[in-house]
């Protein structure tokens, strides 16, 4: 964990009223299409310029916040770790769009990047229809569980994961995690020679390298 400062929350708050004070001067003088500003608050976040791209989406107005702002401003704020104004966005979302699971892997991430373990078991019993369609939320009940050291559900929500996502190596990692935690070393060996095998077939050859020198840890 990242500990910070007693000013960090000073610091955050002045950052939420930079951007409110600037959108709102903008707003009284301009106009232009939202799509125009989508593009310029992504090419803004993906050189780390967080605090602008937010500047630039609240240029959008309110009526037209649609379920893409929604998601493109809740990971900017959650970069920025402004995880209330993040959480506030989506739940606002999620009350005109309860059906979309890309709203709902977010703010289950939401709650699980702040460590609120306890908002996300309570939101993750509302949603338990969708995640039967989504690997992240069953892997991130998975996480949640082994820091409980709940280490069978931790098992049985990676095994579910792995299932809705068979081609993805990390969560056999994941699971060969857990079993070691279990003392089932064995079992945790043929997880790790399984996932191998899986990156081997897809040439991501940096998670078969570092698989294959914790292969050799275990011998």
């Amino acid at each position: 964990l990242v500990l910070f400062s007693s000013t960090f929350p000073l610091i955050i708050e002045s950052r939420q009223v930079q951007t409110d004070a600037s959108s709102q001067q903008w707003n009284s003088e301009n106009f232009i299409d939202e799509n125009h500003h989508i593009e310029i608050a992504k090419s803004l976040s993906a050189v780390g310029r967080n605090i602008p791209a937010l500047i630039e989406l609240k240029k959008i107005p309110e009526e037209k916040n649609n379920e893409e702002i929604t998601l493109l401003k809740a990971r900017i704020n959650m970069a920025l770790q402004l995880y209330p104004e993040a959480i506030t966005e989506l739940k606002t979302q999620l009350e005109k769009n309860p059906e979309s699971l890309s709203l709902i892997e977010e703010l289950a991430s939401c709650f699980y990047l702040s460590s609120q373990y306890n908002e996300f078991d309570t939101f993750f019993e509302t949603v338990l229809e969708q995640t039967n369609a989504s690997a992240l939320l069953c892997s991130l009940k998975a996480h949640i569980c082994t820091l409980q050291r709940n280490f069978d559900s931790a098992l049985d929500w990676y095994e579910k994961a792995f299932s809705l996502q068979n081609e993805e190596g990390t969560h056999l990692l994941n699971i060969a995690s857990t079993l070691k935690l279990k003392n089932q070393n064995k079992e945790a060996i043929e997880k790790l020679l399984q996932a191998c095998q899986l990156f081997l077939d897809k040439k991501d050859w940096q998670n078969f390298v570092q698989t294959s020198t914790d292969l050799e840890k275990e011998k």
